[in-house]
């Protein structure tokens, strides 16, 4: 029979063939329609978060490697978001440099002072004894 025929002699079973093969076809072309958007979005979603590793990674420096991992992996955290943490973290271990640096420049400063002054150091035990050694060779025999 030919679907002429059949819509003819038959209409009502003709149009639940074609509801049938609708329901059918809208079916399959939104399952397909799912799984292909479904793989394209995790295509993208995952090469999305590659490229945010990435460019955290990007601005890793030295001295600064832990804050990087310690943030990489957290889908919360951006290459700017790490990049400020790094400026922050950097900012205090130079302000403790320049503090260290101040210190020691104090302690030297002292101890230049010292130097070239009319004033003697006060001598220590080794020198002492250095003195009483020197004494002793040169046949003064004081000890």
């Amino acid at each position: 029979m030919k679907l002429a025929e059949l819509k003819a002699q038959h209409p009502e079973v003709y149009a639940e063939a074609i509801a049938e093969g609708k329901a059918q076809g809208i079916a399959d072309g939104e399952k397909a329609g799912y799984e292909k958007g479904h793989k394209a979005g995790l295509e993208a979603g995952a090469d999305q978060e590659n490229a945010r590793i990435k460019s955290i990674e990007g601005v890793n420096q030295p001295g600064a490697e832990k804050i990087v991992s310690d943030n990489k992996f957290d889908r919360s955290m951006t290459a700017e978001k790490v990049a400020f943490l790094i400026v922050t973290d950097t900012k205090k271990r130079l302000e403790a440099t320049g503090a260290n640096i101040q210190e020691d420049a104090a302690a030297l400063a002292a101890q230049a002072s010292q130097i070239g002054s009319k004033t003697p150091a006060p001598k220590s035990e080794m020198d002492a004894a250095f003195e009483k050694a020197e004494a002793y060779v040169k046949g003064n025999k004081k000890i």
